[in-house]
């Protein structure tokens, strides 16, 4: 509407749902949402004036675009569209107080739509077949199951959310621009396919094994290698278990409510800048993606880039004199050795075995690849990709846990003042409810059945049963 394209309705739904993200992320004090003939003007950045005018005054070429008008029908119908009903309240409200709601909405829309696909929960054996999504708990209403046990997302959503972890960070090369996506990017994972050929006395077959994810850099034999190290239970083959506990730990480590806002519920403009700051801080002094390489042989490439900024002892016009690869005060390139340890085990590590480094750790430090663990929960970094804090390996959710609390109930971080805590555990206000019956227990008696708050009928037919 606002860039002058009337509402067609085979228009791709997908596509829609970007522009409106899109719309919704305008910063502004106001817009002019009703759209009528003529001319709309709106100042997004000072919002010194909005108004409409049938025709495009001078001086206002950069402000002023055409746009259409458009209806919607009535706000109780809409034709059962839910873009028109969003795009209906949209023309009734600011954007500062819908924005959130808008993209909520988009979420439970996406959230639905997977449930139309049989998801089965792992943590029920199959009992429970479908998700069906709460409003705003990060479980099924079904079987009260975290939404990972299901399994929700797929290759290409799990591809994107990394893709906005990395962007704007060091590994930022790590992803790639999408065509025409308006400057989205995408993790570019790295898979690996390894053909054997069996030999018979009838025509020759061959056995291929697909792993949905391998360290990247690494000739084919190095990082089957690395492979060799990780359980087997936890290799990411796919259509076996480790590929799925893969998927299960990229929603629990690396949840995209704690790195987008508009994932999140209702926050509003104050906790929506507070949470953005956090992931600059952590996305400019934290994140960090693992190396993987032999003892005392990573940083080598990284050495010969910095090498060749200088000519003559002077350097290069146009390029930093630091080097990019140093952390902490180290050099990129591990200093050989006679003996290497691993950092948890302590343990001596061969040379001919493969480690993991962590550039924001040091290169004087390795880990053995299945010693690569958060240091709380103690579960492998998924894809390496990890967090450092005070000379701890951290995954993001654990993380972002030391910076903020995290709502039991929501499962999002809590960015407000206004909250309430009880035996080590938090809640917003607004979601200090009974988890069976939903019903608001603020300044009412309430047990606590491990992290699950109950209120104390809920929770006496619980035990009875």
């Amino acid at each position: 509407v606002q860039a002058g394209r009337p509402w067609r309705g085979q228009q791709n739904p997908l596509r829609l749902q970007h522009v409106l993200i899109r719309f919704c992320k305008l910063r502004s004090t106001a817009l002019p949402l009703k759209t009528t003939s003529g001319w709309s003007c709106s100042q997004s950045v000072s919002g010194r004036h909005t108004h409409t005018h049938s025709a495009k005054p001078p001086g206002l070429r950069q402000l002023c675009k055409p746009v259409t008008q458009v209806d919607f029908g009535a706000a109780e119908g809409c034709g059962g569209n839910p873009f028109k009903s969003l795009i209906h309240r949209l023309t009734k409200t600011k954007v500062q107080s819908v924005h959130m709601e808008l993209n909520s909405g988009m979420q439970k829309m996406s959230i639905l739509h997977q449930t139309r696909k049989e998801s089965p929960c792992s943590a029920c054996r199959g009992m429970c077949k479908t998700f069906e999504p709460h409003a705003w708990r990060k479980i099924c209403k079904s079987c009260k199951c975290n939404q990972e046990d299901h399994s929700l997302h797929s290759d290409a959503e799990d591809d994107r959310k990394i893709g906005r972890l990395l962007a704007d960070s060091k590994y930022s090369n790590l992803t790639a621009r999408v065509k025409g996506g308006d400057g989205v990017r995408i993790y570019k994972r790295n898979r690996m396919i390894i053909t054997n050929p069996i030999v018979t006395k009838k025509d020759p077959t061959f056995d291929t094994v697909t792993y949905e994810w391998a360290p990247p850099g690494l000739t084919q034999k190095l990082a089957i290698h690395y492979m060799e190290f990780i359980p087997k239970e936890m290799q990411p083959i796919a259509g076996t278990e480790g590929a799925y506990y893969r998927r299960r730990q990229l929603m629990r480590q690396l949840p995209v409510y704690d790195q987008d806002p508009f994932q999140c519920h209702a926050l509003s403009e104050g906790e929506v800048k507070s949470m953005e700051e956090l992931v600059r801080k952590y996305k400019s002094d934290s994140l960090g993606v693992g190396e993987v390489a032999l003892p005392g042989q990573v940083g080598s490439a990284k050495d010969e880039a910095s090498q060749a900024q200088f000519t003559n002892g002077k350097a290069a016009k146009g390029k930093p004199q630091d080097d990019p690869a140093s952390t902490n005060g180290t050099v990129a390139e591990a200093q050989p050795k006679n003996e290497y340890h691993c950092e948890l085990c302590k343990q001596a590590v061969s040379t001919e075995s493969p480690v993991v480094y962590g550039e924001r750790a040091g290169y004087d430090r390795l880990w053995h690849p299945a010693c690569f663990l958060c240091t709380r929960c103690r579960e492998p970094l998924v894809d390496l990709i990890y967090f450092w804090k005070s000379g701890k390996l951290l995954c993001g959710r654990h993380y972002c846990e030391s910076e903020k609390s995290r709502c039991i109930a929501c499962d999002e971080l809590i960015f407000s003042e206004d909250y309430i805590e009880s035996k080590g555990l938090t809640w917003h206000k607004k979601h200090f409810c009974c988890v069976e019956c939903e019903q608001p227990l603020l300044g009412k008696s309430f047990e606590l059945e491990q992290t699950k708050l109950l209120c104390t009928s809920c929770y006496k037919s619980i035990k009875k049963m």
